[in-house]
């Protein structure tokens, strides 16, 4: 079929997607409903799968970047939203092949799947085809998960290098919100480029750091924006408190041009991303 195909474990959805050529699709659609609906989960394939996500848990010592975002994003939601998709070697453990299967009969529910497709299709057949391959009449058995507490406040993780890894987050407005695009207009703003304030006031003006930026970050009922900053020990205290003070500027306001290149680079984006 020629299809390029990812997968991924979210906090809130496992995600499986895949690029091929419009005329396969609806060859290629059996294929995931097969995989969905009746994974083999073999016994033989479990433990390499476990060493290979032990390894990508391991990885985390060389990218300390990525380290830092997902201890972030631990502390600043309500458990247990924040937690890592990588888990913990001592839950990686633990696991075993039973208890993937039985994860697999307690939680896949159709009833809150979604499809999504770009390309050049028919809307009703794509309709028909999904109706006949998957049971959507299936009921909702998944319980909401209740939020907990948020860790919040400052943690300090020490690190034998010479550099020093910042990470802030700020509660914002959720995809669902209609000020959706106010927050990102307001992310654009800060880290929208080698114009915005972030990179223009940390970097270039005072020479703080190697990399600064700022992102938007949301989950299904919680969001915030998220900064990061690589930085040195001498110089990490003036560089978190110049981002938190650009981040207290925003609510001054946001200039014509500002706000001009913002709604650029989103349309610019939203049009990549397609």
């Amino acid at each position: 079929l020629g299809l390029h195909r990812a997968g991924s474990v979210g906090s809130s959805h496992i995600v499986m997607a895949a690029a091929l050529e419009a005329g396969n699709l609806a060859k290629a659609l059996p294929i995931y409903a097969d995989i969905i609906l009746k994974p083999a989960l073999q016994p033989d394939q479990f433990e390499l799968s476990r060493e290979l996500v032990l390894q990508e848990l391991a990885g985390l010592d060389d990218d300390p970047r990525q380290k830092v975002m997902l201890k972030l994003y631990e502390r600043f939601y309500p458990a247990p939203f924040g937690t890592s998709p990588l888990g913990t070697a001592e839950q990686l453990g633990a696991l075993t092949a039973d208890k993937c299967r039985e994860l697999i009969k307690k939680h896949f529910n159709l009833s809150r799947t979604i499809f999504a497709v770009a390309g050049k299709y028919d809307f009703g057949d794509l309709c028909r085809q999904i109706e006949t391959l998957f049971d959507t009449d299936q009921p909702d058995a998944q319980p909401d998960i209740s939020a907990g507490k948020s860790a919040g406040k400052y943690l300090h993780q020490h690190h034998d290098g010479a550099q020093v890894h910042i990470g802030l987050m700020t509660p914002t407005v959720p995809v669902s919100s209609p000020d959706y695009y106010n927050a990102m207009a307001a992310v654009a703003v800060l880290s929208g480029g080698m114009s915005a304030r972030l990179f223009t006031e940390v970097r270039e003006k005072r020479g703080l750091c190697y990399a600064v930026g700022a992102k938007y970050h949301t989950l299904k009922n919680f969001a915030g924006i998220a900064s990061y900053a690589g930085t040195t020990p001498d110089k990490a205290q003036q560089t978190a408190d110049i981002i938190i003070e650009q981040f207290k500027l925003l609510a001054d306001g946001i200039s014509t041009d500002e706000i001009g290149r913002a709604k650029v680079g989103l349309k610019s984006s939203l049009i990549l991303q397609s």
